[in-house]
């Protein structure tokens, strides 16, 4: 979802032999509909640990972090000079995962819950996914210095 969505691709890369999802994820097989994707992103600068599950729930600080990372990659976004939202339970974010959260609420991708919090460590919807793409998208379509 997040590659198709971001455009990423492995058109401006060249390779000598094809890679494969098996030699770069520990659990992401071959023949996997999604193996694709992980190679794309994998290529393109999105940080996905080798040992992701692509079977178990992402956490809502999981995606948004590699989807920001995704977005961030896709277009040429301006810099942007932030005051970091206080967040109630930011205590359960990654320190290295703070900077694009911070970035995510900003943009309005993503919002903290009416107590202030932004529950990092809850599975992630499929409703709360497609409200992100489509608010980054629409961030990307009004901010890129790159068509």
């Amino acid at each position: 979802m997040i590659t198709n969505a971001t455009h990423l691709s492995l058109a401006a890369i060249y390779f000598k032999k094809a890679p494969t999802a098996s030699g770069i994820f520990e659990h992401v097989k071959d023949d996997a509909w999604f193996a694709q994707a992980f190679i794309n992103a994998h290529y393109n600068g999105v940080e996905i640990p080798k040992g992701i599950d692509p079977l178990k729930p992402l956490t809502r600080e999981e995606f948004t972090v590699f989807f920001m990372q995704a977005l961030e990659k896709s277009g040429e976004l301006p810099m942007i000079n932030i005051v970091p939202a206080e967040i109630a339970d930011g205590d359960q974010i990654a320190v290295e995962h703070s900077g694009l959260i911070q970035r995510s609420l900003v943009m309005n991708i993503n919002k903290l819950d009416k107590d202030g919090k932004f529950n990092p460590q809850e599975s992630i919807t499929r409703a709360e996914t497609a409200g992100m793409l489509y608010n980054g998208l629409e961030y990307l379509k009004a901010h890129s210095k790159s068509e």
